[in-house]
């Protein structure tokens, strides 16, 4: 069989390639002769990029580090940034000019150089272990802010960081490390533990103790053998960890329109001494905010929750039903690629021993008990139903409401307002069609999350059944979705807020539709 060879062209274009970098070494190089230089080297693609990267993890002279370094912006794609910037964090042989050079492309490329995280090159005087202490004095903000930036490094980046952190003789570095364990970043969290193994405080050595009480088999012999290197150097665990003291409140509501809710939970953490934590949560993207306060006495937690209105918004529920919420958040968080958000970590451990791992949480309602609950007789008060207050999140005046009042201003002769029942319905059918069948599974699962928030709070079981109606109605589509009572009710409602509106003067602002708004109304 005859064979066809093809000429091996990579060990000349590495060459090439090589050879280009060497030219930049001459002394008088032109800004002509860099460009030169630069456009060849895009023309090679991101096989250029490695040995570029070589060059800059070797390099010692400032002249040559900036040069090599700017020839990175001729390359379209901007992932090289990261690169570059656990190449700044993890060069510790560089002299002060060295270290000047790669922040400065650094900031000409906007990143922000002030970090906490780059304390360890552009403080001279001892890196993290004058600046973190300083961060560390500003208690739980200090801690926030150092995770605000360690989660928009790359886990290399991360990782040049987290081993800097025993150099710093402050014992409140333990404290950090306490948030570090919680963080779920897989390629971070083993060098947070073999770290912990090099903190000289006895109290490092109680942390790894109660991580190992709870740590995934994935990471317990990492932590064992920390921990057996903190007793080689005499530090062992002291007493037993007193055990948490129970929750003192929680709270969640329903999504809105958007698809967010929120949680709160309160746990005792002293005689008389609450801490809370509010949850953010999007039912498909996890948690994408969390905030909160410590230390309140029980009168300030009573303050709180009359200031935020939390009794009027959000309705109390079991504990571990706000558990499972947050673990369904965590779990969408995950697959959405995206991180938890900074506060949550700092404040996680109001989770102490609570079981937060991450799991999908469907309502706990079979199909024949949703089969049974919808009646023609409840699918028609649907249009009652929509009005109860568990559903005022479904008004807000977000993107989709824009997009709504336009497709309104389009309509001839105010249909809505001369009461043309055919062209009402052509609208609302159209609309439907567009707007509210792709999002079918969503309002779904928004109706059937409220009939178990119904039931789990005690409201009535002829609510919880209607929402039970709705939901199985619209996933069936036993009538139209225009003529669906709770739908339909829901967009005419909807119609006359934005008409009232019009009629006192709000001027909707432009419609946007670019990809930063898609998912709003989702």
């Amino acid at each position: 069989m005859e064979r066809h060879r093809t000429i091996d062209m990579s060990l000349r274009e590495r060459r090439d390639i090589l050879d280009l970098l060497e030219r930049l070494k001459k002394e008088d190089l032109s800004p002509a002769e860099m460009d030169e230089i630069g456009s060849s080297l895009r023309k090679e693609g991101r096989r250029a990029l490695s040995p570029l990267f070589r060059c800059l993890r070797r390099e010692t002279d400032p002249e040559m580090i900036a040069r090599y370094a700017a020839l990175l912006e001729f390359f379209e794609d901007d992932a090289w940034l990261d690169q570059l910037v656990a190449i700044t964090l993890a060069r510790r042989d560089l002299d002060d000019e060295g270290k000047s050079a790669l922040l400065s492309i650094l900031n000409e490329y906007g990143v922000d150089v002030s970090s906490p995280l780059f304390a360890p090159i552009t403080d001279r005087a001892g890196g993290l272990r004058l600046t973190l202490p300083r961060l560390l004095d500003r208690g739980e903000r200090g801690l926030v802010t150092f995770m605000e930036g360690l989660v928009t490094y790359t886990p290399e980046a991360q990782q040049a960081v987290v081993r800097e952190l025993p150099l710093v003789d402050d014992r409140r570095v333990v404290e950090l490390f306490r948030v570090l364990l919680g963080f779920d970043e897989p390629e971070t969290l083993p060098t947070v533990i073999e770290t912990l193994g090099r903190v000289r405080y006895p109290e490092a050595a109680d942390l790894l103790r109660d991580f190992l009480a709870a740590a995934p088999d994935a990471y317990r012999a990492p932590a064992e053998r920390s921990l057996r290197r903190l007793a080689f150097l005499g530090f062992t665990p002291a007493g037993e960890t007193p055990a948490p003291l129970p929750f003192a409140a929680a709270f969640t509501g329903t999504a809105d329109a958007s698809g967010y809710s929120c949680v709160m939970v309160a746990r005792w953490t002293g005689p008389g001494i609450i801490d809370t934590l509010f949850m953010e949560l999007h039912e498909s993207e996890g948690m994408r905010d969390a905030w909160g306060w410590s230390g309140l006495s029980s009168e300030g937690f009573q303050d709180l929750l009359r200031e935020h209105h939390v009794e009027d918004t959000l309705v109390a529920v079991d504990p571990a039903f706000a558990v499972l919420l947050v673990r369904d958040a965590i779990q969408r968080s995950i697959g959405s690629g995206f991180y938890l958000p900074p506060e949550f970590y700092v404040r996680r451990s109001i989770f102490a021993e609570v079981d937060l791992t991450p799991v999908a949480y469907e309502p706990p309602f079979g199909e024949d008990e949703v089969a049974k609950a919808c009646t023609p007789s409840r699918i028609a008060v649907g249009d009652d139903l929509i009005r109860d207050w568990f559903f005022d999140g479904w008004f807000i005046f977000n993107e989709r409401v824009r997009l709504l009042a336009d497709d309104l201003d389009r309509l001839e002769g105010d249909p809505f307002g001369r009461g043309d029942e055919a062209a009402v319905d052509r609208f609302l059918e159209s609309w439907c069609r567009r707007y509210v069948a792709p999002r079918r599974e969503r309002l779904v699962r928004r109706l059937l999350l409220a009939a178990d928030l119904m039931v789990r709070s005690g409201r009535e079981c002829s609510l919880v059944e209607q929402s039970l109606a709705a939901a199985r109605s619209i996933r069936e589509e036993l009538v139209p979705l225009h003529r669906q009572p709770f739908i339909r009710r829901w967009l005419l409602d909807l119609i006359e807020m934005v008409r009232e509106a019009r009629a006192e003067g709000y001027e909707f602002p432009p419609t946007r539709r670019d990809e930063e708004y898609e998912g709003e109304w989702d």
